[in-house]
């Protein structure tokens, strides 16, 4: 079994993947439609109009009855994205830009990467009725890549998909299942210098004897509470006869092989639950819900678990139970400021604090925390809380990041916001999507992206004697201005004029009407990065 070196931690991966990749801040969205959301339909009817390389005589798409807004564009018309509103600027945020996986109730936005702004700067749309979670930037032998999980999800929040890795031009380089049969869930995919991969997979095990579930029923039970009251409202007595078991895998993303597999039925017993029994009977016990993993500084693991309110030391060579923290069977005191309940997100600091999302400890209110845990004392006690100014609660979900500069980022679940906080705990940038949005997961990372495709440009000919150019480049993180070519035909072009690049995409008013258009994108020192396709202006 190869293994990571102990020194090796998450905080460690993204201090190597800050320093291994550099960014542009870049401004605003200048032109863009915002309609009821729509799930993605690349070859829809209301976007074919303005597909980049044709010119377009064609009225904006119409709107549909559906809850929530989303904002199309015109040279892009099979990219979807719902807007991000910024309420507090990002005047003294850290560099970089934020990594989301929106999501509306079981309608998935795919992958997008945000600037300060809240202007889009990549989207990758869903496939068909697939999701994608765990959506990051992160290095793979060295080299900057984007990683995400995309699959399919259950209605108790279990996932059922692959493991994706795509590189700088955003061309996928690397796709994977969990190994020996398992479903490789939504909730982890961490990679490591040594070309590994940990991700969490699950399987229904049946239950040597079923649980019977009967009235009364009573509410969910806090954390302390017996299991005994963790029943269903039921008509009439149940029998429970499956269990979710949680699964931890080490694969070798070249050869896919299982490095390592850890069971949690082997070592963790289903009395930890607080999770009320399922009301089906047919259903499969969630009893654990694992929802990360990271490597230690000693090369052992740290795993959370929402369903038993604990983040477990495993010993990685073993594979047993060397502390608890939290919970029914807690190892380790934990101080009544630093108590959490229904977490996610645990990872190891470079400091050796432990920083993670505390969805539900208070009653209407969640935070990102960063406690002191002495494995000597066996106690744990708080270093900061990152509470929400609003007051945020966090029904599922969530995630907390510690940024080089000593920010926390907190991504609040299955609420729409994410927020930054300096080391101070004071808030230095917030923003939000749509009312109902939600993203598992929100990250602050430096990315730069260098598309394989070319820049898309679309002509509105709407108004007689009057042409404006739409133009955008999926991905491009280094565009600074749109040189706007123009001519007889493809092959008497010459610069017309030079615009800012605005946001996503840009609108440029046409000063004459060519007979062709082009646009080239420019970086800072004037170089030139992309030319799109050649359009005619006549209709």
């Amino acid at each position: 079994m190869r293994d990571v070196p102990a020194s090796w931690t998450r905080r460690r991966f993204l201090q190597m993947a800050t320093g291994a990749i550099g960014m542009f801040a870049l401004g605003a969205v200048a032109d863009e439609i915002l309609v009821p959301r729509a799930a993605p339909d690349n070859g829809s009817s209301d976007s074919a109009a303005l597909d980049s390389g044709h010119a377009s005589t064609s009225a904006r798409p119409s709107p549909t009855s559906s809850p929530a807004p989303s904002t199309l564009y015109r040279s892009r018309g099979d990219l979807v994205t719902p807007p991000l509103t910024v309420t507090v600027p990002a005047a003294h945020a850290a560099p970089g830009y934020l990594f989301l996986a929106p999501t509306f109730g079981a309608t998935s936005d795919g992958a997008a990467i945000y600037d300060d702004r809240g202007s889009p700067v990549w989207m990758h749309p869903p496939k068909g009725t697939t999701r994608v979670e765990a959506f990051q930037a992160s290095t793979f032998h060295d080299v900057p890549v984007l990683i995400w999980w995309e699959g399919t999800v259950s209605s108790v929040g279990l996932g059922a998909g692959q493991f994706v890795i795509a590189d700088a031009t955003y061309t996928e380089i690397a796709r994977f299942g969990a190994g020996n049969g398992f479903d490789g869930d939504l909730h982890e995919f961490l990679l490591t210098p040594i070309g590994t991969a940990y991700i969490i997979a699950g399987r229904a095990v049946p239950l040597a004897a079923p649980i019977i579930v009967a009235p009364p029923p009573t509410p969910s039970p806090a954390p302390g509470a017996s299991l005994s009251s963790n029943l269903s409202p039921n008509a009439s007595p149940y029998e429970v006869t499956t269990v979710w078991e949680g699964i931890v895998q080490e694969i070798d993303v070249a050869t896919r092989n299982v490095l390592f597999e850890w069971h949690s039925l082997d070592h963790i017993d289903v009395g930890e639950s607080y999770e009320p029994y399922p009301k089906n009977a047919g259903q499969a016990f969630d009893y654990l819900h694992l929802n990360s993993v990271d490597l230690d500084t000693d090369g052992n693991l740290l795993l959370s678990a929402r369903h038993t309110s604990t983040i477990y030391k495993i010993d990685r060579t073993s594979g047993q139970v060397m502390w608890r923290l939290g919970g029914r069977k807690t190892d380790i005191a934990v101080a009544a400021d630093a108590a959490f309940s229904w977490q996610h997100d645990a990872r190891r600091e470079a400091d050796g604090t432990l920083s993670l999302f505390d969805d539900d400890l208070a009653p209407n209110q969640s935070r990102g925390l960063v406690l002191d845990v002495d494995e000597t004392g066996m106690t744990a006690s708080l270093v900061r809380a990152y509470p929400h100014p609003g007051g945020i609660r966090s029904i599922s979900q969530g995630s907390c990041q510690i940024l080089p500069n000593g920010d926390m980022v907190v991504g609040w679940g299955s609420q729409p916001n994410v927020s930054e906080f300096d080391a101070r705990g004071s808030l230095v940038f917030d923003a939000q999507l749509a009312a109902g949005g939600s993203s598992y997961r929100a990250l602050r990372f430096p990315w730069v992206g260098h598309p394989a495709d070319d820049p898309a440009i679309a002509l509105d000919l709407r108004q007689p004697g009057s042409v404006t150019a739409y133009v955008s480049w999926n991905g491009a993180t280094e565009v600074t201005t749109w040189e706007l070519l123009g001519g007889r035909d493809a092959d008497t072009m010459t610069p017309l004029a030079t615009t800012p690049r605005t946001g996503f995409e840009t609108a440029i008013a046409i000063p004459s009407t060519p007979g062709a258009v082009a646009v080239r994108a420019r970086d800072a020192s004037g170089a030139v990065l992309g030319t799109s396709p050649v359009v005619t202006t006549s209709s």
